[in-house]
């Protein structure tokens, strides 16, 4: 299986001010990038120059969101999720002191 960092960005064509790179995004489901599975996208604008398309991404649907949490679930055991929550309920009292 490639990491995610190892498959690289895909550029998408566009006419963006000084040449900036507009790039095609990806959901990561049990470590696949996959698109919505519905084929929905939206694109993400630069609020600063609105001509400037940062890229297309998949409008993941809530079928997209359950595979998600399937995937990680299957992921980890049960044993390890609950130690996960044990260090995050120190990690939020360490934060209030």
């Amino acid at each position: 299986m490639v990491h995610v960092l190892e498959a690289g960005l895909k550029f998408l064509e566009n006419n963006n001010p000084n040449g900036k790179p507009c790039v095609e995004g990806f959901n990561i489901i049990n470590g696949q990038l996959t698109k919505a599975s519905d084929g929905s996208t939206f694109e993400s604008i630069n609020p600063a120059i609105l001509t400037d398309k940062l890229g297309e991404f998949p409008l993941s649907t809530k079928d997209d969101v359950n595979s998600a949490l399937d995937a990680a679930h299957a992921a980890f055991p049960v044993g390890r999720q609950h130690q996960h929550r044990q260090e995050g309920r120190s990690l939020e009292i360490w934060a209030v002191y």
